[in-house]
């Protein structure tokens, strides 16, 4: 009942099977309810594969919000700037390093030196030797809210959410299919 089941049950109503959503608790009461939610995929370069995936989840983000809308399902295209001082050499070196990983990975971005930031930001008062990496495509999500707007959707696809329902053990047959929940 958290955003993880709530996103995957609506998927699956979407290929028209009927689904049910069991919370232990309330829905989006767990990590949901006490989380950033970052949607981004600046921060994940080291591994190419990982990087895709995580702008891939951008991109599913961002095609929800053209079919719900970036209000209705709590999506804030702030972007984000990682600020750096041009006095501490191996930080600054290390944001100019990821800066040119995200080109090569596709994934907007920018590199803005101090006069770029403060016309950005004019109510900031940044250093003198201030930089930022600005990756405009990073986003924040009103995590609860959209998993009740998933859970909207799940409901009017015929599927069932049950809460304070827990899942104690998923029932199986030998090759794997699975038959039923105990709850």
């Amino acid at each position: 009942g958290g955003i993880v089941g709530l996103t995957h049950g609506f998927y699956l109503a979407k290929r028209g099977l009927k689904i049910c959503v069991v919370e232990k608790h309330k829905l989006a009461s767990g990590t949901t309810a006490n989380n950033f939610s970052w949607v981004n995929a600046s921060t994940k370069t080291a591994n190419a594969d990982y990087h895709r995936l995580n702008a891939l989840g951008v991109q599913m983000y961002e095609g929800l919000a053209s079919e719900f809308g970036a209000d209705d399902i709590g999506l804030n295209p702030a972007g984000a700037i990682e600020l750096v001082a041009a006095s501490d050499p191996a930080i600054f070196n290390a944001a100019k390093a990821t800066a040119a990983r995200l080109s090569e990975l596709g994934y907007p971005n920018q590199w803005l030196d101090v006069k770029e930031l403060r016309k950005l930001e004019p109510h900031v008062d940044f250093a003198d030797d201030a930089a930022g990496l600005r990756t405009p495509s990073d986003k924040f999500l009103n995590a609860p809210g959209f998993a009740h707007l998933m859970a909207t959707s799940v409901r009017a696809m015929g599927c069932t959410i049950h809460q304070d329902c827990a899942a104690l053990e998923l029932l199986a047959v030998d090759n794997g299919k699975v038959t039923g929940l105990r709850t």
